[in-house]
């Protein structure tokens, strides 16, 4: 068996994804022009950020030829990039704080307007995910009376996988939904119910657009409530950066104050998950760092489970409760096809992790065998 790491290390001496920051004194075209002449690549965007100190050229090249962008005059940063994923969505009752413990929600009934005097009246906001169907299967609380597509840059409408829907539905429902869950709560009320919600499809399939034309486009598209947008609700990232301050939150930290091409300065509220994907990332640094150790034609599989159930032990004071953050994280990977096929406990591919209760979990990760 070739195990999935020697794929992954072979695959570092490829191309790779690069953001390559540039002075926004310097002209962009002559700028890539440059980069045409000298570098062994190719541009995938040219990206000119309102009102920043700085633009971008995403770029695919091979890592050799990095010295040779970083040699550039005004290039001053140049950072992985890694294309965005989904990643979790939050229930009301959690992102209101109604809950007693980190593993207990209060008591079923959220009535946002009774408890914070609001509702999301006159309120649009751009889901930019993975698309949303007006109207949706099944209603799910959108239609063409509170959702509108914003332009889809080459993708097609509608939902793909069902997360952004879903992202809509917690955003802007404002009726009850069917029955109650096995915990009594009932689907249906959201965040800011009677809000407005913009369709921008940006993880999805065939989307061209890029950052700074997503939240562009958020600004300047009305809601049927003839309100635009200036609210982003972005369920996704990368979770590979380790909380450092690089170009591309320098990028989003400018949209905060301006995210329009305009000539008027025109302020934008982002919302980023707050995913624990960053673990699924220090997993596999973590076994590059010690493939040395592995022993070739025994249980790969095994040998990675183990290092991220050692790093989610090591980091509870980031990551809080272990075992939850484990599951979180391998369920996220899994849709993310990082380890796919990889988490086999027991001697079975199919086990879903994150339906075993923890302490049948932790039972398992015992009976692991390296």
């Amino acid at each position: 068996m070739i195990c999935p790491l020697t794929v992954l290390a072979n695959s570092l001496l490829k191309t790779a994804m690069f953001d390559v920051a540039v002075f926004s004194r310097a002209d962009l075209a002559v700028v890539s022009s440059e980069f045409a002449n000298t570098v062994n690549g190719q541009i995938i965007n040219q990206i000119k950020l309102p009102s920043n100190f700085f633009n971008i050229l995403r770029v695919e090249i091979p890592v050799g030829e990095l010295s040779k962008i970083a040699a550039m005059p005004d290039v001053f940063r140049i950072d992985p990039y890694t294309k965005p994923i989904v990643e979790d969505e939050r229930a009301a009752q959690i992102v209101a704080g109604n809950f007693f413990s980190t593993t207990a929600l209060s008591s079923p009934g959220y009535n946002p307007l009774a408890q914070f005097g609001v509702d999301g009246t006159n309120v649009t906001v751009a889901v930019v995910d993975d698309g949303v169907s007006i109207p949706g299967n099944g209603s799910f609380y959108i239609s063409a009376e509170n959702a509108v597509d914003g332009p889809l840059r080459g993708a097609k409408s509608g939902a793909t996988g069902g997360h952004g829907h879903l992202n809509a539905s917690i955003i802007a429902g404002s009726e009850p939904f069917g029955g109650l869950d096995p915990l009594g709560y009932n689907y249906g009320i959201g965040v800011a119910p009677k809000a407005n919600i913009i369709n921008i499809p940006f993880t999805k399939s065939g989307y061209t657009g890029t950052d700074a034309q997503a939240v562009d486009d958020t600004l300047n598209t009305a809601g049927p409530n003839g309100v635009t947008g200036y609210i982003s609700n972005n369920s996704w990232g990368n979770g590979a950066n380790g909380n450092s301050y690089d170009s591309y939150a320098a990028m989003y930290d400018g949209f905060v104050q301006d995210a329009s091409s305009a000539a008027s300065f025109d302020p934008l509220t982002l919302i980023f998950s707050a995913g624990a994907l960053q673990i699924s990332q220090e997993t596999f640094a973590q076994a590059l760092k010690s493939f040395h150790r592995y022993t070739p034609d025994t249980n790969c599989r095994a040998w990675l489970v183990t290092i991220l159930y050692h790093l989610a032990e090591s980091s509870k004071t980031r990551y809080g409760p272990s075992l939850n953050v484990l599951q979180s994280a391998i369920d996220s990977m899994l849709q993310r096809n990082d380890l796919n096929n990889l988490i086999w406990l027991k001697g079975t591919p199919t086990m879903m992790i994150g339906n075993i209760e923890d302490s049948q979990f932790e039972e398992h990760l015992k009976k692991v065998r390296i």
